[in-house]
């Protein structure tokens, strides 16, 4: 089939809105089914690795049975590094509200320390599920990992920032979205910034180690 061609395109552009439907509506699934505090975070990783292996180019696959699949195999780390992030966003939450009623010296310092640490944790928030799909690592290395291929492209972490920014003030706006694009468009649009700046990160390092003095 003639991928220039107009009715070809629009056909891919429906297939792959029916896609964003239909993960959209099993990341809801699988949510309900962990009872909410244990289901968002398998069923959310389960979306990024249903993103992967699209944007890899394997498409012959049981959606729902490879969904299931990877909900059930991460379900334990996806927990543990998703609850924990939680946790830290809440510590985070509460130090800002409690630094901000201050006007001592030492509460700003601590403040600017807290509002560090807050841009920490959002880089790493940004790539954790990525690269908890995309690599095999331990509990700790993938918080630094997440961390270090944010930093590493500046640009991009931020473009992705402002992106998913614009793209929840959209589904606020319009609310019956939610339920059918919110999580799935930005789980796929994270997944593909994700692949593509490390693909180049991954290029720029066998480069260097080319032109390296022997």
């Amino acid at each position: 089939m003639n991928e220039d061609n107009p009715y070809t395109k629009i056909m891919k552009l429906f297939e792959w809105i029916m896609r964003l439907v239909y993960l959209n509506l099993l990341w809801l699934l699988f949510s309900f089914i962990g009872g909410i505090i244990l289901g968002v975070m398998p069923a959310t990783a389960s979306l990024f690795a249903v993103f992967r292996k699209w944007y890899q180019k394997e498409d012959d696959f049981p959606l729902f049975q490879t969904y299931l699949n990877e909900f059930k195999r991460s379900f334990k780390i996806a927990n543990l590094v998703g609850q924990t992030l939680v946790l830290i966003g809440g510590i985070l939450y509460l130090d800002v509200l409690l630094l901000l009623g201050t006007s001592h010296w030492m509460g700003q310092l601590l403040l600017m320390g807290v509002g560090a640490l807050s841009f920490i944790y959002l880089v790493t928030l940004l790539y954790i599920f990525p690269t908890l799909v995309h690599f095999d690592l331990s509990y700790k290395q993938y918080f630094k990992h997440s961390f270090l291929l944010g930093v590493l492209q500046p640009f991009r972490t931020l473009l992705l920032m402002i992106t998913l920014s614009l793209s929840a003030l959209l589904f606020l706006t319009f609310p019956i979205l939610l339920p059918l694009f919110a999580a799935s468009f930005m789980a796929a649009l994270t997944m593909w910034s994700f692949l593509f700046g490390y693909k180049k990160l991954a290029d720029r390092y066998e480069h260097m180690k080319k032109t390296e003095p022997n």
